[in-house]
Protein backbone atom coordinates (compact mmCIF):
# COMPACT_ATOMS: atom_id res chain seq x y z
CA UNK A 1 0.00 0.00 0.00
CA UNK A 2 1.41 3.41 -0.89
CA UNK A 3 1.69 6.21 1.62
CA UNK A 4 -0.97 8.19 -0.24
CA UNK A 5 -3.35 5.22 -0.22
CA UNK A 6 -2.84 4.73 3.50
CA UNK A 7 -3.32 8.41 4.25
CA UNK A 8 -6.60 8.33 2.30
CA UNK A 9 -7.72 5.16 4.08
CA UNK A 10 -6.88 6.65 7.49
CA UNK A 11 -9.00 9.72 6.73
CA UNK A 12 -11.95 7.64 5.46
CA UNK A 13 -11.76 5.28 8.43
CA UNK A 14 -11.72 8.20 10.87
CA UNK A 15 -14.58 10.09 9.22
CA UNK A 16 -17.01 7.33 8.23
CA UNK A 17 -18.47 4.90 10.68
CA UNK A 18 -19.17 1.57 9.07
CA UNK A 19 -16.22 1.94 6.71
CA UNK A 20 -13.74 -0.93 6.76
CA UNK A 21 -11.65 -1.31 9.88
CA UNK A 22 -7.99 -0.33 9.83
CA UNK A 23 -5.33 -1.93 12.02
CA UNK A 24 -1.84 -0.41 11.88
CA UNK A 25 0.97 -2.64 13.12
CA UNK A 26 4.22 -0.82 13.89
CA UNK A 27 6.88 -3.52 13.67
CA UNK A 28 9.80 -1.35 14.77
CA UNK A 29 11.70 -1.64 18.02
CA UNK A 30 10.36 -0.09 21.22
CA UNK A 31 12.88 2.79 21.10
CA UNK A 32 11.71 3.71 17.62
CA UNK A 33 8.04 3.48 18.60
CA UNK A 34 8.63 5.79 21.59
CA UNK A 35 9.78 8.63 19.32
CA UNK A 36 6.87 8.65 16.87
CA UNK A 37 4.35 6.51 15.06
CA UNK A 38 1.33 6.67 12.85
CA UNK A 39 -1.76 7.64 14.83
CA UNK A 40 -3.52 4.67 16.44
CA UNK A 41 -0.74 2.25 15.52
CA UNK A 42 -0.16 -0.78 17.72
CA UNK A 43 3.39 -1.72 18.58
CA UNK A 44 4.25 -5.26 17.53
CA UNK A 45 7.68 -6.53 18.45
CA UNK A 46 9.33 -7.50 15.15
CA UNK A 47 10.65 -10.64 16.85
CA UNK A 48 7.19 -11.78 17.99
CA UNK A 49 6.78 -15.49 17.31
CA UNK A 50 3.35 -16.13 18.87
CA UNK A 51 1.28 -15.35 15.81
CA UNK A 52 -1.84 -16.79 17.41
CA UNK A 53 -1.56 -13.95 19.92
CA UNK A 54 -1.07 -11.46 17.10
CA UNK A 55 -4.16 -12.72 15.27
CA UNK A 56 -6.21 -12.37 18.48
CA UNK A 57 -4.89 -8.83 18.89
CA UNK A 58 -5.91 -7.97 15.32
CA UNK A 59 -9.38 -9.43 15.87
CA UNK A 60 -9.74 -7.50 19.12
CA UNK A 61 -8.77 -4.24 17.41
CA UNK A 62 -11.13 -4.87 14.51
CA UNK A 63 -14.04 -5.78 16.75
CA UNK A 64 -16.55 -8.54 16.25
CA UNK A 65 -17.71 -7.32 12.87
CA UNK A 66 -17.02 -9.42 9.77
CA UNK A 67 -16.74 -6.22 7.75
CA UNK A 68 -13.66 -5.83 5.56
CA UNK A 69 -10.53 -5.02 7.50
CA UNK A 70 -7.18 -3.66 6.32
CA UNK A 71 -4.09 -4.57 8.33
CA UNK A 72 -1.05 -2.50 7.43
CA UNK A 73 2.40 -3.44 8.70
CA UNK A 74 5.12 -0.83 8.68
CA UNK A 75 8.63 -0.30 10.04
CA UNK A 76 11.51 2.07 9.26
CA UNK A 77 12.42 0.97 5.73
CA UNK A 78 10.15 -2.01 5.07
CA UNK A 79 12.24 -5.08 5.89
CA UNK A 80 10.82 -5.99 9.32
CA UNK A 81 7.27 -5.20 8.23
CA UNK A 82 7.56 -7.38 5.13
CA UNK A 83 8.81 -10.28 7.25
CA UNK A 84 5.90 -9.85 9.67
CA UNK A 85 3.37 -9.54 6.84
CA UNK A 86 4.69 -12.76 5.29
CA UNK A 87 4.46 -14.55 8.63
CA UNK A 88 0.89 -13.27 9.09
CA UNK A 89 -0.05 -14.50 5.61
CA UNK A 90 1.22 -17.94 6.59
CA UNK A 91 -0.76 -17.74 9.84
CA UNK A 92 -3.94 -16.91 7.90
CA UNK A 93 -3.64 -20.24 6.09
CA UNK A 94 -4.23 -22.17 9.30
CA UNK A 95 -7.70 -23.69 9.67
CA UNK A 96 -8.45 -21.71 12.84
CA UNK A 97 -8.02 -18.41 10.94
CA UNK A 98 -10.28 -19.14 7.96
CA UNK A 99 -13.11 -17.04 9.44
CA UNK A 100 -11.02 -13.89 9.53
CA UNK A 101 -9.08 -14.60 6.32
CA UNK A 102 -11.97 -13.71 4.02
CA UNK A 103 -12.43 -10.26 5.55
CA UNK A 104 -8.76 -9.34 6.10
CA UNK A 105 -6.54 -7.59 3.59
CA UNK A 106 -2.89 -7.48 4.63
CA UNK A 107 -0.46 -4.82 3.42
CA UNK A 108 3.11 -3.65 3.88
CA UNK A 109 3.50 0.14 3.73
CA UNK A 110 5.53 0.99 0.63
CA UNK A 111 8.51 3.14 1.60
CA UNK A 112 7.69 2.54 5.27
CA UNK A 113 7.64 5.25 7.92
CA UNK A 114 10.78 6.92 6.52
CA UNK A 115 8.93 7.78 3.30
CA UNK A 116 5.86 8.78 5.30
CA UNK A 117 7.96 11.18 7.40
CA UNK A 118 9.84 12.60 4.39
CA UNK A 119 6.47 13.37 2.79
CA UNK A 120 5.57 15.30 5.97
CA UNK A 121 2.55 13.14 6.64
CA UNK A 122 1.14 13.11 10.18
CA UNK A 123 3.08 11.41 12.97
CA UNK A 124 2.33 11.40 16.68
CA UNK A 125 4.46 11.01 19.77
CA UNK A 126 3.59 8.58 22.61
CA UNK A 127 1.17 11.16 24.08
CA UNK A 128 -0.70 11.53 20.80
CA UNK A 129 0.75 14.96 20.05
CA UNK A 130 1.83 15.86 16.54
CA UNK A 131 5.55 15.49 15.87
CA UNK A 132 7.87 15.65 12.89
CA UNK A 133 10.64 13.58 14.47
CA UNK A 134 11.41 10.02 13.41
CA UNK A 135 13.76 7.50 15.01
CA UNK A 136 16.29 6.60 12.35
CA UNK A 137 17.29 3.17 13.72
CA UNK A 138 20.97 3.78 12.86
CA UNK A 139 22.97 6.77 11.67
CA UNK A 140 23.51 5.12 8.30
CA UNK A 141 19.83 4.40 7.74
CA UNK A 142 19.09 7.88 9.04
CA UNK A 143 20.53 9.23 5.83
CA UNK A 144 17.27 8.11 4.21
CA UNK A 145 15.38 10.66 6.31
CA UNK A 146 15.52 14.42 5.88
CA UNK A 147 18.07 15.79 8.33
CA UNK A 148 15.66 17.96 10.31
CA UNK A 149 13.44 14.93 11.05
CA UNK A 150 16.13 12.57 12.42
CA UNK A 151 16.32 11.38 15.97
CA UNK A 152 18.20 8.40 17.38
CA UNK A 153 17.12 8.39 21.03
CA UNK A 154 13.61 8.53 22.46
Amino acid sequence: MTTDELQHLMKKTASQSGYRKLVLLDTRGENEFRVSRLANAIHLDPEETDLTKVMKMIQKEAGTSRDPMAVVCYCAIGWRASIMATRLLDELEKPENQDIKSSLELYNLEGAIFKWANERKDLVDPDGNDTDMIHTFTRLKGMLVDKELRRLDP
